[in-house]
């Protein structure tokens, strides 16, 4: 009989889902009028921003994270980590199916439309306290999510979107 460890068997499980995570997960169902992140990393990579623009982009995105939802993320994040380790498998694979222009795999994935409104909104509540706090300490106002966006894409460069191949109409 084959005894594994506890501990081996838990990573085991962990690396399984997230390999069916990674495998089943939708390709990005994003606008086609909105670009991929790959998109925008390699226009940035073959147009790099001058020194004061990257400097003062920096600058933007510190406070987003500060003065916005991102403390909070983070916070839950690593929360979560020293709570459940193996929930850094799922943080990872988030990142990685982020990275490569996937949907990330969350709650928000497997609700019905009106459901995933209301936890986006109680999430976002949630999320977004340490940053509200962080503000109000610092007397400045809170940053939502769409504000942040907006806030870096005036550093971003006009990136068409690349079609999938898949939706390419084929010719007879």
């Amino acid at each position: 009989m084959l005894r594994l460890p506890v501990k081996g068997c838990a990573t085991l499980l962990g690396a399984g889902l997230l390999a069916c995570q990674v495998a089943c997960a939708p390709a990005a169902s994003k606008e086609a009028s909105e670009p991929s992140p790959t998109d925008l990393a390699k226009q940035a990579v073959a147009n790099p921003l001058p020194p004061e623009k990257a400097q003062e982009m920096l600058h933007e995105a510190g406070e987003n994270w500060l003065y916005g939802n991102g403390l909070g993320e983070t916070a839950f994040a690593v929360g979560t980590i020293v709570v459940f380790p193996l929930a850094a498998i799922y943080w990872v694979g988030n990142a990685a199916l982020s990275a490569t222009g996937h949907d990330t795999v969350g709650v928000h994935t497997v609700l019905p439309e009106e459901s995933r409104a209301q936890w986006n909104g109680f999430y976002d509540q949630v999320s977004g306290a340490p940053g509200r706090v962080s503000a109000a300490v610092a007397g400045r106002e809170f940053i939502t999510r769409e504000q942040a966006k907006d806030r870096l894409m005036k550093y971003m460069p006009t990136v068409t979107p690349t079609v999938n191949s898949s939706e390419v109409p084929s010719t007879p």
